[in-house]
């Protein structure tokens, strides 16, 4: 994974960007990202706990990183985020869905793209964003 300079980084938050991105290239949160993105049983479970879902997988999240899973209908660009890093990985699936017409009847066909998506960030320093 390439590495970018991050401008105005706190020096506390260097490693803990080091473990995030260490983090975001583990082979087995990978995995386990896509079996929660293809399995709605798994997906529930995910986003319920996930650090369970993920401690059942091996994989141990380290302690100045938070990390959450995500589903969100999206208008076809991220989200905004607030914090000095994020590491975003996203799966989505587009659907024609036709949506109710004005009279109860079938209406207009409607394009939907459902996302899910992990999200690893700092956790949150006294001085730093509220959630």
């Amino acid at each position: 994974m390439a590495k970018l300079p991050i401008k105005n980084l706190p020096k506390e938050l260097t490693a803990v960007l080091r473990q995030a991105e260490a983090l975001s290239a583990d082979d087995r949160l990978i995995s386990a990202f896509h079996a929660a993105a293809d399995d709605t049983r798994l997906r529930r479970k995910a986003l319920n706990d996930p650090g369970n879902y993920l401690a059942e997988r091996g994989i141990e999240v380290p302690s100045g990183l938070h990390l959450q899973f995500v589903e969100v209908e999206l208008p076809g660009r991220p989200y905004p985020i607030g914090d000095f890093f994020n590491i975003i990985m996203t799966k989505c699936r587009s659907y024609w869905v036709r949506d109710k017409g004005e009279d109860g009847k079938v209406g207009k066909w409607q394009l939907v793209t459902v996302c899910f998506g992990l999200e690893i960030f700092p956790k949150r320093w006294p001085w730093g964003p509220v959630v």
